[in-house]
């Protein structure tokens, strides 16, 4: 089972995912940009990360900074997140190293 889930979603879509997952008890992180703030999605997460600017072109689209900041919400849960849209974000997270797990798997 998942510890975290990251959603890199927004509206009506994130809000079902969020739901669903809370429905889980597994807890979830939103991502959004400066004018996003006041979104549905972002106050029904149990955290949520701005990743930039109302321009989705310095906050959604920049994947760089997207993993940079989500990376740390997600600590060591950090991998290979399953997102529509866009796909670079997936690979960059996927690149992230692991910590130690002790033998444990996930």
């Amino acid at each position: 089972m998942f510890r975290k889930v990251l959603i890199a979603n927004r509206g009506a879509i994130a809000c079902r995912i969020i739901r669903t997952l809370r429905r889980m008890s597994v807890p979830t992180v939103a991502v959004y940009s400066a004018a996003d703030r006041h979104s549905l999605h972002v106050r029904a997460a149990d955290e949520a990360v701005e990743i930039g600017p109302a321009a989705a072109a310095q906050s959604y689209l920049s994947v760089e900074r997207a993993r940079r900041r989500s990376t740390r919400a997600m600590g060591s849960s950090a991998r290979a997140p399953h997102l529509p849209k866009p796909a670079p974000l997936a690979a960059s997270c996927s690149s992230v190293p692991r910590p130690p797990t002790c033998g444990i798997s996930a």
